[in-house]
C-alpha cells in the first residue's frame, strides 16, 4: 500500500506546473514552448501580448486560463473550467452571394482607437466581436459561410483563453515545423514516426544517432521509446562542442534516463578515443588473458584506415587544453566507446552534412541484420549514399522513399485539401550484412 501511494504521489507531482519546467502555451492553434521562471512574463503572438505567468504555478497541466487585461497589451491569467467560443445567433439575416460587396475599408464604423478602448475595458471577446459585427455595414449582406469565416477571423484575434500543456514529441514537432521547416530539415511528424519504426527502437537495445539541425527532436523521441529503468542505451553523436538539446530538455526526462541510458559525444572525439585509446587497451587486455599468447584471428584496423574520411578535421580539445580525467567529456567518450564496442542495434543519421563519411565511420559498429536509416531534405544526397552503399555491399534491401502528406479540411459541404502542401524530406533505409566472404 505504501509503494502504491508513493507512485501516485510521484505521478501527481509530475502533473503539477513548477518553476523551471518547460511548458507549452496554446492559444487556439498557436503554440509556444517556454521555460517557466519566477515572476515570469511571456510575449505571445504577433500582437505583442505580454502575459504574466505567476498564477499558473502549482496548477495542473492542461488547465485553461482566461486573459485578464491590465492595460494596453498587458494581461494576467485566471483559471477557468472551460473556454467559451463566440456564438452567432441562429436566426440572422444573410445574403445570397458576395458579388455586390465592395471592400473599400469604410464598412466598419468603429475606429481602431475605439476597439482598443474596448479591449482595455475588458468587456470580453464576445462583446467586442458583437460590437464589431453590429457596426459593420456589409456583414448582413454576406453569405452564411462568409459570416462564419469573418467571425472566426475576429475570434482568432480577440480570443481570451490559453491552455498550459505538458511538452510532448507531437507538440514539439508542430512548434518547430511551424516556426521554420528548414530549421528541422523538413522533418515532419510522419517522417519521425517512420524513422522510429524502421530503426526498431525499443527498451532493450543499443542505438546510435547522428543528429544536427533538428533541435534534438529525433533524439528525444528515441529516448522516450527507450524509457526509464530499462537496459536500452542511446549514443547521441554530434559535430560540435555541445548537441542541440532544447527538445531533450523540454521533455524533462528522469535522471535515470539521462545519466544511465543516454550519452552525447562529439563525432571526431569519440572515434579517435576509440581507435587510439579504447580499442588498443581492450585488445591488449584480451591478448593478456589468452593462455597460449596467440593473437586474435581478426586483424585490428589502424586509426588511419578507420577514420580516413575524418582525419582532415582536428578533434575538439577540452577547455583549457589539458587532459583532465574528471572532465565529463572524457567520461562520455569512455561510455560511448563501451557501447560502440558492444555494437549497436540501429544507426540513424539525420544531418545537414553529407552522410556518406558518417556512414563509413560508424557502419562497422552496427550488428548484422540491423537497420540503418538516413534522412535528408535533399534527394540527390541520398541517391549518392544509395550508390555508395550498393558498392560497399555492407547493406541490403536498400529503399529510398518520400511520403506525400496533405492536410484536408473536413466541413459540411466544403471539404477539400489544403492549398499549401507540407514538403517533408527523403529517407533511405536498409539492413546490414556481412561483406567478408571468408567469414561465411
Amino acid at each position: 500500500m505504501l509503494a502504491k501511494d508513493t507512485i501516485e504521489t510521484v505521478n501527481l507531482d509530475k502533473n503539477i506546473i513548477k518553476v523551471s519546467d518547460y511548458i507549452i502555451i496554446q492559444r487556439q492553434n498557436y503554440k509556444k514552448l517556454h521555460q517557466l521562471k519566477k515572476r515570469d512574463c511571456v510575449r505571445l503572438g504577433k500582437r505583442f501580448m505580454f502575459i504574466e505567468l505567476d498564477n499558473i504555478i502549482s496548477e495542473e497541466y492542461n488547465s485553461i486560463f482566461k486573459l485578464e487585461s491590465k492595460g494596453k497589451n498587458n494581461y494576467y491569467l485566471t483559471k477557468v473550467e472551460n473556454a467559451t467560443n463566440i456564438q452567432l445567433p441562429d436566426a440572422r439575416e444573410c445574403g445570397d452571394d458576395n458579388r455586390d460587396i465592395l471592400d473599400d475599408g469604410k464598412s466598419q464604423k468603429l475606429s481602431t482607437k475605439e476597439i482598443s478602448e474596448l479591449q482595455e475595458q475588458a468587456v470580453g471577446a464576445q462583446n467586442i466581436i458583437g460590437k464589431i459585427v453590429s457596426n459593420s455595414s456589409t456583414f448582413a449582406a454576406k453569405t452564411e459561410f462568409s459570416q462564419e469565416k469573418y467571425v472566426k477571423k475576429k475570434e482568432k484575434k480577440y480570443y481570451e483563453y490559453v491552455q498550459i500543456l505538458k511538452p510532448s514529441i507531437v507538440h514539439l514537432m508542430e512548434i518547430y515545423y511551424r516556426l521554420s521547416p528548414i530549421k528541422v530539415l523538413g522533418l515532419r511528424i510522419d517522417d519521425l514516426s517512420q524513422i522510429l519504426y524502421y530503426s526498431n527502437v525499443h527498451c532493450n537495445g543499443n542505438y546510435l544517432i547522428y543528429e544536427s539541425g533538428t533541435s534534438g527532436v529525433p533524439v528525444a523521441a528515441m529516448l522516450e521509446r527507450i524509457g526509464n529503468y530499462t537496459s536500452g542505451k542511446l549514443i547521441h553523436v554530434h559535430p560540435g562542442n555541445e548537441p542541440q538539446s532544447q527538445a531533450i530538455r523540454a521533455m524533462q526526462f528522469s535522471e535515470d534516463l539521462m545519466t544511465k541510458r543516454y550519452v552525447n559525444v562529439n563525432i571526431y572525439s569519440v572515434l579517435r578515443h576509440y581507435y587510439q585509446n579504447f580499442k588498443f587497451s581492450t585488445n591488449k587486455r584480451k591478448m593478456d588473458e589468452t593462455d597460449n599468447g596467440e593473437t586474435p584471428s581478426k586483424k585490428i584496423k589502424t586509426d588511419e584506415e578507420n577514420v580516413q574520411n575524418l582525419d582532415q578535421i582536428e578533434p575538439l580539445k577540452p577547455n583549457g587544453g589539458g587532459v583532465d580525467k574528471d572532465k565529463k567529456w572524457i567520461q562520455d567518450n569512455e561510455q560511448g566507446c563501451q557501447i560502440l564496442d558492444e555494437k549497436v542495434d540501429a544507426l540513424v543519421i539525420i544531418a545537414k552534412e553529407h552522410p556518406a563519411p558518417i556512414l563509413d565511420a560508424f557502419i562497422d559498429f552496427v550488428n548484422l541484420s540491423r537497420p540503418i536509416v538516413v534522412f535528408s531534405d535533399c534527394i540527390q544526397i541520398l541517391t549518392d549514399v544509395y550508390m555508395h552503399l550498393k558498392k560497399s555491399k555492407k547493406v541490403t534491401y536498400l529503399r529510398l522513399s518520400n511520403t506525400f502528406m496533405r492536410n484536408i479540411q473536413v466541413l459540411p459541404g466544403r471539404s477539400h485539401p489544403d492549398v499549401n502542401r507540407n514538403f517533408g524530406g527523403y529517407m533511405l533505409f536498409g539492413y546490414t550484412v556481412n561483406d567478408n566472404k571468408s567469414d561465411l
